[in-house]
């Protein structure tokens, strides 16, 4: 069916935009906590020796490790909280089709990685005769579709299997619900980078990069720094 065929390659297309968006936030948000860190300790350094000895830090901020600390929910998994609702009685029916799709999921995900896993484990390749530089190479594709299969992705496992010309069953809207719900988990980390107070302070005006340390200090050492009081 046509109509399918091309929702499925925009729905790919679309997947391999957010997967590219994800790695730009993780790359540029290693260098936004590292100089948000180097900041902290600048400023600390300023301080007296009595301010620094009156800093009421949390029992888990250290100044390294507390420099990525969420801006507004410090990481919490708040979608937990939803798994405390009691469902209605009517709504069994649809728990049960979720559960039916899940498994189905569950079962077209096993089967491609082990396709994947075939072609990379890295005894097979290893016992094949592959140069140590192809079974390294091989290996770190393993390593990948083991993640991807762990997590339950199937895009990263798609992609995967067509890098190493593995024949894919043709397109069906439950493949495209699969790579759908890839995009929003891409989505919401995306948000979750975009969130630190490391992130807003690096990429902030000289207004936004003041709230940002100000608030920084205020959660971790509930603590004014005079350069922001």
């Amino acid at each position: 069916m046509p109509k399918l065929k091309f929702k499925y390659r925009k729905t790919i297309k679309l997947a391999e935009f957010v997967h590219a968006d994800l790695e730009f936030h993780e790359h540029t948000a290693k260098d936004a906590k590292e100089s948000f860190k180097d900041e902290v300790s600048v400023l600390l350094a300023k301080l007296t020796p009595e301010e620094r000895e009156s800093l009421n830090k949390k029992p888990e901020a250290v100044e390294g490790a507390a420099a990525t600390s969420d801006i507004q929910n410090d990481e919490i998994e708040i979608n937990e909280c939803f798994s405390l609702v009691l469902h209605e009685s009517g709504e069994e029916t649809q728990e049960i089709k979720d559960a039916s799709k899940k498994r189905k999921k569950s079962e077209e995900l096993k089967k491609l990685f082990r396709r994947i896993a075939a072609e990379t484990h890295p005894d097979k390749v290893a016992a094949s005769g592959f140069s140590d530089k192809e079974v390294s190479k091989k290996g770190r594709i393993f390593k990948k579709a083991r993640e991807a299969f762990n997590n339950n992705n199937w895009f990263v496992l798609h992609s995967i299997a067509i890098d190493l010309d593995i024949k894919m069953p043709k397109p069906s809207e439950q493949q495209i619900q699969w790579i759908e719900e890839d995009i929003v988990q891409v989505r919401q980390k995306i948000g979750n980078i975009q969130n630190l107070t490391a992130w807003h302070w690096y990429h902030g005006n000289e207004m936004q990069r003041t709230a940002a340390m100000r608030h920084y200090f205020q959660q971790v050492y509930n603590f004014t720094h005079p350069e922001f009081g």
